[in-house]
């Protein structure tokens, strides 16, 4: 399957409806196949499309380079802020060269529409292989190591790329098999020396990996806001839940404000306890408490899963070189994990329940009845009424009989 950093586009092919109705909406213009972008980029087909715009597989037809071709929806593009973010994300993303990061190769404008041309990837993203379930504890390092190393060598440089998450995490299958992570994405990545387009107080970012500090005001970010989300990525890929959990995302912003998230061992038991604390240490609320920098955690990773990866040496193809923190070119591969190593087991995958609110407490019974019971003496003197009643009607015909004949008697 082929595919690149879409950010939230649906892909073509996988949803023709979701594409037609989005050809209705923000990017009406889409541009056709075969048509020329910037007289060398031949539209080869459309790859996916989102409310921002789309994505297109094109063909440099100066050098005979396929490429991806993103290209921002003409009504998104009427807004001269959106515009800016779209070429700071090109910016942004071309400032630093690193084997973890998506190349950018060009960019411009098509008809009044921003442009830009990027590597053409082939796997999925990290999202993608988590419906399918958690990582397993050997899929870890070959993943965020070199997520890690590019976290850091944009930190150097002094980009925050505030939108982490699994959709902008690509894990890339190169010709031989082997992975290559790569970041996506940086639309809103915040850059020492690049005009900042953040309003203060204005929340940037997807909700559910938002750090406290960026959930109150996205103008006071710094590096250790993306080890957070790191954290918060880590805990999603090892239980496939998130440590916080809201109906609504303003619910969601008052427990990122004010709650502790779920521990992990709750929702895996069979995570480690070493990386499991890790993770919590990435989640903490006050950014003093988080690893100092992601070199800092990458290496607390690799010491907590040490068990369950082999020691790398120079001959491994994914081995680092003298840089700290840089992959070869060979990217990341798999481990064998030494015979003494613990026996992991991922727990069965059940996919989480929907959220249910909780029911509404019940009414309260009705009062008991006001009305007061009979007393007994007067359903005693009721009922000698009756009887008396009924004795005189009995006893009327000898009463009378009686009184006649004694009135007889005195004639």
């Amino acid at each position: 399957m082929v595919t690149t950093n879409v950010g939230d586009a649906t892909p073509a092919a996988a949803a023709p409806k979701a594409v037609d109705a989005l050809a209705r909406g923000s990017h009406a213009r889409r541009v056709q196949p075969g048509a020329l972008v910037a007289g060398k980029y031949r539209i080869v087909s459309l790859l996916g499309e989102g409310g921002m715009g789309a994505v297109y597989v094109a063909v440099n037809e100066m050098l005979h380079k396929r490429v991806a071709l993103k290209v921002l929806g003409h009504k998104v593009a009427q807004s001269p802020e959106a515009a800016q973010r779209f070429f700071r994300e090109a910016m942004a993303a071309s400032r630093v060269r690193h084997p973890a990061i998506v190349e950018i190769y060009d960019a411009g404008t098509h008809e009044g529409a921003p442009w830009m041309a990027m590597a053409l990837l082939e796997g999925e993203s990290l999202g993608d292989r988590l419906e399918r379930g958690p990582l397993a504890l050997p899929e870890i390092l070959p993943i965020f190591e070199p997520v890690l190393s590019a976290l850091g060598a944009i930190h150097r440089e002094g980009i925050v790329h505030r939108d982490l998450k699994p959709d902008n995490i690509f894990l890339e299958r190169l010709h031989d098999g082997s992975l290559q992570p790569k970041l996506l994405d940086f639309g809103i990545a915040k850059a020492v020396g690049i005009e900042r387009l953040t309003v203060t107080g204005q929340v940037m970012g997807t909700a559910s990996y938002l750090a406290p500090e960026q959930a109150r005001d996205s103008s006071s970010v710094d590096a250790q806001t993306d080890l957070y989300a790191v954290g918060v990525i880590l805990y999603e890929s090892l239980s496939c839940r998130l440590p916080f959990e809201a109906p609504t995302t303003n619910m969601l912003l008052l427990e990122l404000l004010r709650g502790t998230p779920r521990p992990l061992l709750e929702v895996a038991p069979a995570v480690p306890v070493p990386l499991a604390n890790l993770v919590h240490a990435c989640l903490a609320r006050e950014r003093e408490y988080r690893p100092r920098d992601a070199a800092a955690l990458a290496s607390q990773l690799r010491e907590a899963l040490a068990p369950w990866t082999g020691p790398r040496t120079s001959s491994d193809p994914g081995a680092y070189g003298s840089a700290p923190g840089a992959p070869s070119a060979g990217g990341a591969s798999y481990y064998t994990p030494p015979s003494h190593a613990p026996q992991y087991t991922p727990l069965p995958y059940t996919p989480p329940a929907p959220y249910a609110p909780p029911p509404y407490p019940s009414l309260p019974p009705p009062p008991p009845s006001r009305s007061r019971p009979v007393p007994t003496r007067w359903l005693l003197g009721i009922a000698g009424l009756v009887i008396g009643a009924g004795l005189c009607v009995v006893s009327a015909p000898f009463v009378l009989a009686i009184v006649s004949a004694l009135a007889s008697s005195f004639r």
